[in-house]
C-alpha cells in the first residue's frame, strides 16, 4: 500500500506545483494592474459613446483597427466594459483566463501525445506553464487590449484539443471552422490557424475521399475567410513598406531569429539572437528526424506539437515582413514574445518524444543515460534564462505600473493643466485625449473622475497621518525675477510607493488653489531597503515654473502628494513664502 500511495501523493503535489507560475502572475497582474486606459484602448472609447446613443452598428466592431480587425475581441471590449465601468483590470483578468484555457490545452495534448508517466507529464507542465504563464510578457499582461494576441493560440490550442478527442469528425469539423474564423477576426495573425489546423484535421480521416472533400471544404473556408478580412482593408501609413526587408537582409535575419529567441532571453540582444538560433536548428532537427522515420504513430504524436512551432515561425515572419526595419531593438518588445513562445513550448515536448524514439529504434541518440544528460542540460540551461527573463519581467510590470499610475496623474487633472506627450503620455495627441476622457467621464466610465476644481479643499484626502509620513517640500529657489524652482520627495500614505504626482499649491487670502504639476523621477526598482536608507533614490520631484502662474501677491507655497488612484492630494512637510513682485 505504502509504496502506491507514495507516487501518488508525489505526483498530486508536483501537479499543484506545476500551477504555482500560473498563481504568481496573478498575484502580479493584481499588484501591478492599473484601471486607466492606455495608447490603443482610447480609439475603443468612442464604442461606449456610440452604445449609450444606441447607434453602435456591426460595422463599427468589424472596421479594421489599425493593421488588425478584430471583430470578437472588440465585442469583449464592450461588453465587459459595459458591465463594468470600463475597468481596464477586467480585460487584463479575461487575458489571465485565456492563458490558462491554453495551459489547459496544451494539458489535455500532452495526456494525449505524451506515453510516460504522470509524473513526468506534471513536470513537463511546470516547464509549459513556467512560458505560458512568464512575466517576460508583461506588456499584453497589463495592457487589457492585448486580448488580441492571445485568442490565436487560445482558438488553436482548443482547435487542437478538439482534434484529438474521441467526437464525431464531422463535429470536430465544424467547431474547428468556428474556432479558425475567431482566431481570424481577433488578431491579423488569426488566419494562420487555418493552415496549422489542416495537418491535424487530415489525421482524423482514413478515408482518401473524405479528406479530398475536407480539404476543398476548409481550403474554400480558408478563401472566404480571407477575402472577407481584406475586404476595404488598408495599411496604416505609419508603417514601413513590406518590401523594406529586402534592402537590409542581415538585419532582417537577425531581427527573425531574436524574435524567437527573446521570450527566453528578453533584453539580451545576443542571447536572444543566440537562443533563437539554437531553438530554430533543435526545431529543424526534430522536424527531420520525424519526416525520416515515417511512422504514423510518431506523426499522430508529434503533430499538434510542430504545428504549434509553425504557428510561431509563421507569425515570427510576419512580423519581421511588417516590422524589421523598425531596428533590431524592435525585435525584444515585450509584447511579441505572447506570439513566438509557442516554438519554446512546442520544444519542450516535442525534444522528449524524439529522444524516447530515438533510444527505442536505436537512431540517431541510443544510448538512455546520454539522453538523460542531454535532458538535463537542456532544462537547466532554461531553468536559468528563464529565471533571467522572469526577473527582467517582473521590472518591467513595476515600470509599467509606476508609468501609467503617472499617465493617469496627469489624466485626471487634463482640464487644468497640458499632458507632457514627450515624457509620459497615455495617448499622442493630447487635444483628442482631453476629447475622449471628458466623453468617457459623462458617461462615468472614468474612476476616479476627471477633476473638476484645482481647489486643495475638494482634492484633500483624510488621513491621520503627519505631513513628513508623504514627503518634504524642501526647497524653493529664485533663479532669476520670474522663474522658480522646487524640488523634495513624495510617497502615498500606507504605501510608501512614490507619488503618482506632486501638485504645488499657492495659499492666498485663506484659499489654496493648486497651479502646477509634476511626477517623481524614478530611478531603477523599487525596494524596501532603498525606502529605509533614502526616500531620494527613487521619489524625488523637482518643478520650474513662472512668477506670472501666480497671484500678484505675497503668498505660501505648498506641496502636495496625489494619489491617482483616488483622485486625492496629501500635504508634503514644509512650506515656502513667494514675496509681492517688485514693481
Amino acid at each position: 500500500m505504502s509504496h502506491n500511495k507514495a507516487p501518488k501523493s508525489i505526483q498530486v503535489f508536483i501537479f499543484f506545483f506545476s500551477t504555482l507560475p500560473a498563481c504568481f502572475l496573478a498575484v502580479l497582474i493584481l499588484w501591478y494592474g492599473v484601471n486607466v486606459p492606455y495608447w490603443d484602448q482610447w480609439d475603443i472609447a468612442p464604442f461606449f459613446e456610440k452604445l449609450s446613443q444606441g447607434s453602435l452598428t456591426f460595422a463599427d466592431l468589424f472596421a479594421q483597427f489599425n493593421e488588425y480587425r478584430q471583430f470578437f475581441p472588440n465585442a469583449i471590449f464592450v461588453i465587459l466594459g459595459w458591465l463594468t465601468r470600463w475597468d481596464v483590470r477586467f480585460e487584463m483578468y479575461v487575458t489571465f483566463l485565456l492563458a490558462c484555457l491554453v495551459s489547459f490545452n496544451l494539458y489535455r495534448l500532452c495526456q494525449a501525445t505524451f506515453s510516460s508517466s504522470a509524473i513526468q507529464r506534471s513536470l513537463v507542465l511546470l516547464f509549459t506553464n513556467l512560458l505560458v504563464f512568464s512575466p517576460i510578457q508583461y506588456e499584453n499582461w497589463l495592457f487589457g487590449v492585448q486580448i488580441v494576441y492571445f485568442m490565436p493560440i487560445a482558438c488553436i490550442t482548443t482547435c487542437m484539443t478538439i482534434l484529438y478527442s474521441g467526437i464525431s469528425p464531422k463535429v470536430k469539423y465544424l467547431t474547428a471552422a468556428c474556432l479558425c474564423t475567431i482566431s481570424t477576426f481577433s488578431s491579423a495573425n488569426g488566419i494562420l490557424s487555418w493552415l496549422v489546423i489542416v495537418p491535424i484535421l487530415m489525421q482524423t480521416l482514413n478515408d482518401s475521399v473524405k479528406k479530398r472533400k475536407l480539404f476543398l471544404g476548409w481550403g474554400f473556408g480558408f478563401c472566404l475567410a480571407t477575402v472577407i478580412y481584406l475586404y476595404g482593408d488598408g495599411k496604416p501609413l505609419q508603417h514601413p513598406s513590406v518590401s523594406a526587408p529586402l534592402a537590409h537582409p542581415f538585419q532582417t535575419v537577425i531581427y527573425f531569429i531574436n524574435l524567437l529567441g527573446s521570450p527566453v532571453a528578453l533584453s539580451w540582444m545576443y542571447i536572444s539572437t543566440v537562443t533563437g538560433l539554437a531553438l530554430l536548428t533543435i526545431y529543424v532537427l526534430v522536424i527531420i528526424y520525424v519526416l525520416r522515420a515515417r511512422e504514423s504513430d510518431l506523426w499522430c504524436r508529434t503533430n499538434c506539437w510542430i504545428m504549434l512551432g509553425v504557428y510561431s515561425v509563421l507569425t515570427a515572419f510576419m512580423i519581421t515582413i511588417g516590422r524589421s526595419q523598425l531596428g533590431l531593438k524592435e525585435s525584444l518588445i515585450s509584447r511579441y514574445t505572447t506570439f513566438t513562445i509557442c516554438l519554446s513550448i512546442s520544444l519542450i515536448y516535442l525534444v522528449p518524444i524524439v529522444l524516447n524514439h530515438s533510444i527505442v529504434r536505436g537512431r540517431w541518440i541510443k544510448s538512455k543515460t546520454l539522453a538523460s544528460r542531454l535532458m538535463i542540460a537542456l532544462a537547466a540551461i532554461f531553468i536559468m534564462l528563464h529565471l533571467l527573463s522572469a526577473t527582467a519581467g517582473v521590472r518591467g510590470m513595476f515600470k509599467w505600473r509606476q508609468l501609467r499610475l503617472q499617465g493617469k496623474a496627469q489624466l485626471l487633472f487634463i482640464n487644468f493643466f497640458p499632458v507632457d506627450c514627450s515624457t509620459n503620455c497615455l495617448y499622442p495627441d493630447s487635444e483628442v485625449l482631453k476629447k475622449k476622457a471628458n466623453a468617457l467621464d459623462q458617461l462615468d466610465f472614468l474612476s476616479p473622475r476627471l477633476i473638476q476644481s484645482v481647489r486643495v479643499l475638494d482634492i484633500e484626502g483624510n488621513t491621520n497621518q503627519t505631513p513628513s509620513s508623504y514627503g518634504l517640500f524642501e526647497s524653493l529657489n529664485q533663479d532669476n525675477h520670474d522663474i522658480f524652482t522646487a524640488s523634495g520627495w513624495a510617497v502615498l500614505p500606507g504605501t510608501s510607493e512614490p507619488a503618482d504626482a506632486v501638485l504645488l499649491a499657492f495659499e492666498s487670502e485663506n484659499e489654496s488653489m493648486v497651479f502646477t504639476m509634476t511626477v517623481t523621477k524614478l530611478f531603477g526598482h523599487f525596494n524596501l531597503d532603498s525606502l529605509n536608507q533614502s526616500k531620494d533614490l527613487y521619489s524625488r520631484w523637482q518643478k520650474t515654473f513662472s512668477r506670472s502662474a501666480l497671484p500678484d501677491a505675497p503668498m505660501r507655497i505648498t506641496a502636495w502628494a496625489f494619489d491617482a488612484s483616488t483622485g486625492k492630494a496629501y500635504r508634503l512637510n514644509g512650506e515656502h513664502m513667494i514675496e509681492k513682485p517688485d514693481k
